[in-house]
This record gives C-alpha cells, sequence and structure tokens, in this order.
C-alpha cells in the first residue's frame, strides 16, 4: 500500500469512526490529572496530530515522532497554532533518539499494529524509558474481547491469526515485566452508507491481512448480513487504553 493509499483509507476511517470523540475526554479527564507535572508531550506515531492537537493544551512542549512526512507536517502545524514548542522527526521510533529528554505523558495509539511482535517489548520499553517522574505511557490498541473482530474471523472462516496485536499483549508483556498499569476501556463504532465504503476503511484492519480465500463478494455479504443497521453500516469495536506509570 502506498503513502497516497494510507493516507486517504486512514482519512476516510477517521471521518467515520467515533473512537477520538470518546477517547480524548477520556485521555484529558482520566490520564492527564493524574500526571505529576504537564511539561512535555511525546506522541509516537502522531498521524496526522488527532491526539496530538487536542492534548497539546494541556503541556508546555511537544515532541512529534510519525514516519509520513505529510501527517507529520499535519501534526507539526497543529501543535505549532496552539502556541508550543514543538520537535518533529519525520522517521520511526527505532531510529530516534531523544537524549536526555524527559516526558510527562507519551501517546501511543494504534502503532503497535505495524511492528514486528519481536520487536514489541523493545518498541515499549524504550517509549518507557523517556517517562519523566510521575509520567504515564498510553498506549491505545483495539482490545481481545472485540466481537466484530470475532465475527470477522468466523465469517470469513479465518483460522489462523498469528500475532495479532490486540491490547492484551501489552498487558502480558507489562506483567511480565513487573511494570504498573491500569486499562481503561470503551466501546467505539465505524459507520458507513453502504457495505463497500465499510468494507475499503476495513482495508486498513490487521486481522484480514490473515484472510487469503475470502472473495471481495464474500466480504461484502458478510458486512450485509452482521453490520447492517437499517440505512447504513455500523461496526462497533473495543478500545482499550493501557496506562503505564513511569519506574520508580
Amino acid at each position: 500500500m502506498s503513502s497516497n493509499e494510507f493516507r486517504n483509507l486512514f482519512d476516510s476511517l477517521v471521518s467515520a469512526t467515533d473512537e477520538y470523540t470518546k477517547l480524548i475526554p477520556m485521555l484529558k479527564e482520566t490520564v492527564v490529572p493524574a500526571l505529576s507535572n504537564t511539561e512535555a508531550l511525546l506522541d509516537v506515531g502522531a498521524g496526522p496530530g488527532l491526539i496530538t492537537e487536542p492534548l497539546s493544551t494541556h503541556f508546555g512542549e511537544i515532541t512529534i515522532i510519525e514516519p509520513d512526512s505529510i501527517y507529520c507536517l499535519n501534526a507539526t502545524e497543529k501543535a505549532l497554532s496552539q502556541g508550543k514548542l514543538v520537535t518533529a522527526f519525520n522517521g520511526s521510533w527505532d531510529d530516534v533518539s531523544l537524549g536526555k529528554r524527559r516526558y510527562d505523558l507519551v501517546v501511543c495509539s494504534h502503532v503497535l499494529y505495524f511492528v514486528e511482535t519481536f520487536e514489541w517489548g523493545h518498541f515499549i520499553d524504550k517509549m518507557i524509558s523517556y517517562l519523566a517522574p510521575g509520567g504515564r505511557l498510553a498506549v491505545i490498541l483495539v482490545a481481545r474481547d472485540d466481537n466484530s473482530n470475532a465475527v470477522i474471523r468466523q465469517s470469513l472462516n479465518i483460522q489462523e491469526v498469528g500475532s495479532y496485536p490486540f491490547s492484551t499483549a501489552v498487558v502480558e508483556y507489562l506483567r511480565g515485566q513487573e511494570h504498573k498499569f491500569d486499562v481503561l476501556s470503551f466501546e467505539a463504532s465505524i459507520s458507513a452508507d453502504t457495505p463497500q465504503k465499510l468494507l475499503d476503511i476495513m482495508a486498513l484492519f490487521p486481522i484480514l491481512q490473515y484472510d487469503t480465500k475470502s472473495t471481495e463478494a464474500q466480504r461484502l455479504a458478510m458486512i450485509n448480513e452482521h453490520f447492517n443497521v437499517g440505512e447504513s453500516y455500523q461496526m462497533p469495536y473495543a478500545v482499550d487504553v493501557v496506562t503505564v506509570k513511569a519506574p520508580r
């Protein structure tokens, strides 16, 4: 998938989901107040700034990590428009070094889908290493008990999902490393006016990477059977926000 194709699909997803209208208040009302300080925010995989912009009002300095050059520029401009001191890195998290800089909140939203499972530990540990005392890491992923994923697997006869990146994989890793963490959960949904539009958005879903046999007709039939709600098509999904406390 090219960068342009990814941005088009992602922008369609953002327009179709109510996730961010629920996620942002949760972060502002639950996660930010729990921080010891609000001097610096780090957004790893910031995309076009959907989280960076609304949270930047709470912090003095913003650091953005985003491999897509256009999205990196979008996120930077949004943070700058809030009058903040902004540092942006157009590259991958693995390639970035922030030196001795520490952050009160590190956010990583729906990024781990694109990270190899064997690299998760290093990816997460690196984010935790940049937490300031009293800081938090917030990792946002789809929950394992998401019913729509179960429907997709059963309807399309997906037998193997390998290392599908559910939030519980992060929890299991953190527990094994004896980190202190909490899990906040909420329900979101994606809406479209035709089954084809919903199917197009679903091209971003990692679980469909394991479906090598279903035709487009079969996928559309699955959407019509399970996600048709009158005159529209709606797919609910469960989201977990795993918050990790800075080590003492």
